[in-house]
């Protein structure tokens, strides 16, 4: 299998019904909800939805004097949740044999193929490794996709990457 996260539960039933599996990630584990979509997003709404319930806690005869926000706070707290989260998932595969997690790149080297790049230390010191099976399910997620957009280069744009871990709060 070919990325670590909704994938994830298929690799566990085949395991458990004996199959051989081997988890291919280059990434964090978990997949694309947990480290740069659903979860993230969330954690930080749920921040927003909170300072909006100040600012209408007299509505309901609460009376705040001041508040301050702290963004850099809210971004580790949602940061250390996620990557908390991701290293468990990882953790939890590091002693089996089955599933077999590497935490390498890949690329298919023709039908039912793939090869690992593994580093060997140093500066060009990587090999390759290969792993055959008679199915391979890439469950490889999403990665924002820049489109082709005259002037876009030259703006500062972000991505769902970069917006879910933002080390400034952006101007309101």
């Amino acid at each position: 299998m070919i990325g670590s996260g909704s994938g994830l539960e298929v690799a566990n039933a085949a395991s458990e019904k004996g199959l051989k599996v081997a988890i291919v990630e280059k990434d964090r584990m978990g997949g694309t909800c947990l480290n740069r979509g659903c979860i993230p997003s969330k954690l930080l709404i749920h921040s927003a939805d909170i300072v909006e319930t100040i600012k209408r806690a007299s509505l309901f005869g609460v009376n705040v004097q001041q508040y301050s926000i702290d963004f850099q706070k809210i971004v580790e707290r949602v940061n250390g949740i996620t990557d908390t989260n991701s290293d468990l998932i990882m953790n939890s595969f590091k002693d089996t044999e089955n599933p077999k997690l590497f935490l390498n790149d890949c690329k298919f080297l023709g039908p039912k193929t793939i090869a690992l790049t593994i580093d060997r230390g140093g500066d060009d010191e990587s090999e390759m490794d290969t792993i055959t099976a008679d199915k391979i399910l890439i469950a490889a997620g999403t990665r924002p996709r820049i489109p082709d957009i005259t002037g876009l280069e030259g703006s500062s744009y972000l991505t769902s990457d970069e917006a879910l871990r933002l080390k400034q709060q952006p101007n309101t």
